[in-house]
């Protein structure tokens, strides 16, 4: 009988020896897991830079892992760019617009550019310089000098939901969805701070409170985003370059 129950001992003594080596290795595993996501993170920026050949400068910068915002800018002072969205899949983006077709993929330092657009160069296009989201948010979105002012924020009113930020020392953006409709307009920035705006024949108001904005339509019949909104938080340049396109 004890040499049975030593028996038994032994077994149990191999077994949790074995289980402490797995959760030692298990530990491993997941510390090579947290590796992996560092690299996830660094794959939302491979495409980003700015890269040039000849007369042609091509910007990239990626919004996700999935969608790369591009913008050529052409000619000899760089007046004709194209600029749109295109799909990334490993190391290559393409995008088809009307009947053209735009592809971007990473070699190395420098993209592949091939392009139908008849205008424009296809080739080897070299890395110049990087682009970051504070130089997208500059070129597409308003000067961030301004970005960080009273204008600034995420507001709630019902079912509406309003992003306001300032684009330069005289405007402000403010964009509003409520159910299916959209109102996305600039607004002057009045001297006594109210917000300002002319859309065709119709005239809006916007007053900043302590808890947020209202908004008021001084001139127009459809009155749909009229109302007190409070404030939700402060918005990031991220979350402004996800939410407005």
């Amino acid at each position: 009988m004890r040499k049975i129950l030593g028996i038994v001992f032994i077994v149990l003594g191999i077994a949790l020896i074995s289980f402490g080596a797995y959760k030692t290795f298990s530990g491993k595993s997941s510390n090579t897991g947290g590796g992996t996501a560092e690299k996830e993170t660094s794959s939302d920026t491979m495409f980003n830079g700015v890269y040039q050949k000849d007369t042609t400068t091509i910007k990239l910068y990626q919004l996700d892992k999935k969608t790369l915002a591009y913008d050529i800018s052409y000619g000899e002072n760089g007046d004709n760019s194209v600029s749109s969205r295109a799909s990334i899949s490993s190391n290559k983006a393409e995008d088809e617009m009307f009947d053209e077709s735009y592809s971007f993929t990473l070699v190395n330092n420098a993209i592949e550019f091939t392009t139908n657009n008849a205008e424009l160069t296809s080739g080897t296009y070299n890395k110049v310089s990087k682009y970051e989201e504070k130089d997208y948010f500059n070129d597409n979105y308003g000067n961030i000098k301004y970005f960080d002012s009273k204008y600034n924020g995420e507001y709630n009113f019902g079912n509406a939901k309003a992003y306001m930020y300032q684009v330069d020392e005289k405007e402000v953006r403010v964009s509003i969805t409520k159910d299916f409709s959209i109102s996305d307009l600039r607004y002057d920035i009045e001297e006594n701070g109210v917000l300002h705006c002319e859309h065709f024949d119709d005239e809006y108001e916007i007053t900043i409170t302590d808890k947020g904005f209202i908004f008021k339509t001084v001139k127009g019949d459809e009155k749909d985003y009229d109302g007190e909104y409070t404030k939700v938080k402060t918005l990031t340049m991220n979350e402004i370059i996800k939410n407005v396109y």
